[in-house]
């Protein structure tokens, strides 16, 4: 591991022991820069410790006070699995300008670094990292390090007062969660197909997206729907139940589906199961800048933005368009 020297400060590897210290840190960060934790954050970051493909001793890196038991920044790389690499770091409010954000960044990009002998020549791979918007000082880190800002992302939320109305759906429309492995694998073939509008679109295997998305302790098939055309896949939502809120990680609808409401039943369906369920709250994360309509429908469903991130990209490898 590369050698950083911070005066009262160590850097080291990262276990599963250090669970809940890092959990306590990201809350702590959170709640200084937005009000509050975002349960989604926590739960993505829990989620991508489950994997079977995260290597703690490799791709986590803690610092913590010389003196003493004080967590003062945490930094991972996600498993690289597609091409724009996924990067964490947080450092504690008290302890930002002594060095250790750039410390920490070093050594994410050092992993990352490491991972490029995978991808072809004429790939352009990318490095990102998410930011809470408010975050000045993370921002200009990340700009000196060579990064850019290239997108805005929403948490919207709505607040349940009563059951939703039951929803109609179109004629030869239905809706059903998935049962069998072929379901799985027809929800993820429908989700990438639709996601190719997306901006940052990448290819996923369906072994990467099972182990993201299936093998983990929140995975409940139930909250998952599939808006069936006779035998064709029309549209899905992957939901997920939170401590304090439902979740839903994807909503999409394919191009030959768009224009009927389909997104906007499948979304009002989806807060009726949650209502049912005990759950009054329900959040979801958008891109700002979506192209199809998204951010309309939350809006027009109730939804209001809780939370702004900003995604920070620098490009590693520019790849044939360059």
């Amino acid at each position: 591991m590369t050698d950083f020297t911070i005066p009262g400060v160590s850097i080291r590897p990262c276990s599963p022991n250090d669970r809940e210290m890092i959990m306590a840190l990201i809350a702590t960060c959170e709640t200084e820069e937005m009000g509050s934790p975002d349960p989604a954050m926590l739960d993505g970051v829990s989620v991508i410790w489950q994997r079977s493909d995260f290597d703690w001793g490799k791709n986590a890196w803690l610092a913590v006070a010389s003196d003493g038991p004080q967590t003062l920044g945490f930094a991972h790389l996600q498993p690289v699995e597609r091409t724009d690499l996924q990067g964490f770091a947080t450092v504690l409010p008290d302890a930002r300008g002594r060095g250790i954000g750039s410390a920490l960044l070093a050594l994410v990009e050092q992993r990352a670094s490491e991972a490029m002998g995978r991808f072809a020549p004429d790939d352009r791979v990318v490095l990102q990292q998410w930011i809470a918007a408010a975050n000045e000082p993370a921002r200009r880190l990340l700009e000196h390090s060579g990064y850019q800002v290239v997108r805005r992302m929403w948490g919207m939320i709505v607040e349940l007062a009563e059951e939703p109305a039951a929803v109609v759906w179109p004629d030869g429309i239905t809706v059903r969660a998935p049962v069998t492995n072929a379901d799985l694998r027809a929800t993820h073939a429908a989700a990438r197909e639709a996601f190719q509008d997306h901006w940052g679109y990448a290819e996923q295997p369906y072994e990467d997206f099972a182990r993201a998305n299936i093998e983990i302790d929140t995975f409940d098939p139930s909250l998952w729907f599939m808006v069936m055309d006779g035998d064709e896949v029309a549209g899905v939502l992957l939901g997920e139940m939170l401590p304090d809120r439902g979740w839903v990680n994807d909503l999409a609808v394919r191009r030959p589906w768009r224009g009927r409401g389909l997104g906007e039943a499948l979304l009002r369906h989806n807060f009726g199961v949650f209502y049912r369920r005990g759950q009054r709250t329900v959040a979801l994360g958008v891109d700002s800048q979506n192209l199809t309509g998204a951010t309309r429908l939350y809006e027009r469903v109730g939804m209001r933005v809780e939370r702004q991130y900003d995604i920070c990209e620098k490009v590693l490898q520019a790849g044939a368009g360059a």
